[in-house]
């Protein structure tokens, strides 16, 4: 290969991740990849178009919060900030066509998942956008300027994701559901709160309390150890008990991953913009794996 062909090579690869990584899509393929699983652990196989749904829907989503905080993001992640007010002209157009495209496999379903998919739309509206309304009520006009509420608005919406598949597939509340609810709370919890570490600076700047702002960084990590924990033994325990298919023994495995890269981000100039960016959002693409080989073994 020649050396243009080399710099033209190693120019592609660097869009594809600038396009990945910035653009919003590795949180919409964790959405996707949280469908997935959550899919089969409910007993049910995923269909293309749900997944399709998914990823939509909080591309849309991301988007949206990225272009509202670009100036925010500028701080503690100028890349990102450069690469999405590059194409700042056609984000509107990308929002658009990314919540409408969702709604509309929602509506070719069914009309219950239709209606149900408006909840986490209306969720990401005041997490990102907000209104004036509700400075009176809890001293802030969107959800994620309050502390905690931006991470419990965040993981509950995730969180949603085993009712909003029940609905897809028409079934019936079974007593996996909150089970599965709880555990995609608290992985996604984590990730929201681990990720806030690598924004102090910019959360400072911008006066957004986040808990490692207020408790310290040292005791945040310390905190997401024993959410980790308490996470593989409730997943442990409802297996043990009945309550999920034995292929969740090997979905628990998502909890080592999770050790992983919480103890490596004690380690000393450690890069928090990689551990969040790629490593801690690539755990639910890992447990999409361990979910295939779950179903495999049992």
């Amino acid at each position: 290969m020649t050396s243009q062909g080399n710099v033209t090579a190693a120019s592609l690869r660097s869009r594809v991740f600038a396009e990945v990584i910035y653009g919003g899509h590795m949180p919409a393929l964790d959405t996707s990849a949280f469908t997935f699983t959550t899919s089969l652990l409910l007993g049910f196989f995923p269909t293309v178009d749900l997944l399709v749904a998914a990823y939509l829907f909080t591309y849309g989503s991301y988007t949206l919060n990225r272009k509202r905080e670009a100036e925010l993001d500028a701080v503690s992640n100028p890349e990102r900030t450069k690469y999405i007010l590059g194409r700042a002209k056609y984000l509107n157009l990308i929002i658009g066509l990314c919540y409408l495209g969702s709604l509309l496999i929602a509506f070719n379903r069914n009309l219950l998942f239709l209606a149900a998919l408006f909840a986490p739309l209306i969720l990401s509206y005041f997490y990102n956008i907000g209104s004036k309304k509700f400075v009176g009520v809890m001293g802030a006009s969107r959800l994620k300027e309050k502390f905690l509420i931006k991470n419990i608005a965040v993981s509950a919406g995730w969180a949603l994701i085993p009712f909003l598949v029940l609905l897809y597939f028409g079934a019936g509340v079974s007593p996996a559901v909150p089970v599965v609810f709880i555990f995609i709370f608290l992985r996604v919890f984590i990730n929201t709160v681990f990720c806030d570490i690598r924004d102090v600076d910019s959360d400072r700047a911008a006066n957004i309390r986040t808990i490692p702002l207020m408790v310290g960084i040292r005791k945040t990590k310390l905190l997401l150890l024993g959410v980790n924990t308490f996470s593989g033994l409730l997943v442990f325990a409802s297996t043990l008990g009945g309550l999920l298919p034995p292929m969740a023994y090997v979905v628990n495995l998502v909890t080592l991953y999770g050790y992983y890269y919480l103890l490596r981000s004690f380690k000393p100039n450690v890069n928090m913009k990689y551990l969040c960016d790629f490593v801690a959002e690539g755990e639910e693409l890992f447990g999409v794996l361990l979910a295939v080989t779950g179903l495999m073994l049992t």
